[in-house]
């Protein structure tokens, strides 16, 4: 049996057709297309803002240099550096003393590591704390108001103990 379609329903059968293939292709072509040059688009403003950051920062480089030398010329920092181990030392045990951490061993090395035009005073401190303790006191020494920073760790687990034992390189910029 032969079915002969109306003209009606070629009709509305081709414009379905149509309707279902434009939104595939908009869904599936289209769509995904405008939705990467949005998320592109967003990208180049945000670096394009960076970029225009570090050019004014560039621009000011000289002023920058300048201010920097006025707070801290060589011959001050020579007068400070056995005022800064102790300042730093202090701060270790105090820092120590609210983490709940017990200092077994502290020594200040004996030179300055020069970083990016700052001077770094470096102290190796040994402690023993349990682990929410070395947490609060890693913590604390990062965080602290007289820029401290780890430079390297080790952290193991005592013989026969609850306590870890932790050896800290800390440094401070100046």
């Amino acid at each position: 049996m032969n079915k002969v379609f109306s003209r009606r329903e070629k009709v509305t059968f081709w414009l379905t057709l149509i309707v279902i293939g434009g939104s595939v292709l908009f869904n599936f072509i289209v769509l995904p297309w405008v939705n990467s040059n949005e998320r592109l688009n967003k990208e180049i403003a945000v670096a394009s803002a960076r970029l225009n950051k570090y050019i004014s920062l560039l621009g000011r480089k000289d002023e920058i240099t300048a201010k920097l030398n006025s707070f801290s010329s060589p011959a001050q920092l020579a007068d400070q550096r056995g005022d800064s181990t102790i300042a730093i030392l202090s701060q270790i045990e105090s820092i120590a003393k609210d983490s709940g951490v017990r200092i077994v061993d502290i020594r200040p090395q004996s030179g300055y590591r020069q970083e990016a035009g700052l001077t770094a005073a470096l102290v190796d401190v040994r402690i023993e704390a349990d682990m929410a303790g070395m947490l609060k006191f890693a913590y604390s020494v990062e965080n602290s108001l007289v820029l401290l920073q780890i430079s390297r760790f080790q952290i193991s687990v005592k013989p026969n103990n609850t306590l870890l034992e932790g050896y800290f390189s800390i440094s401070q910029l100046s």
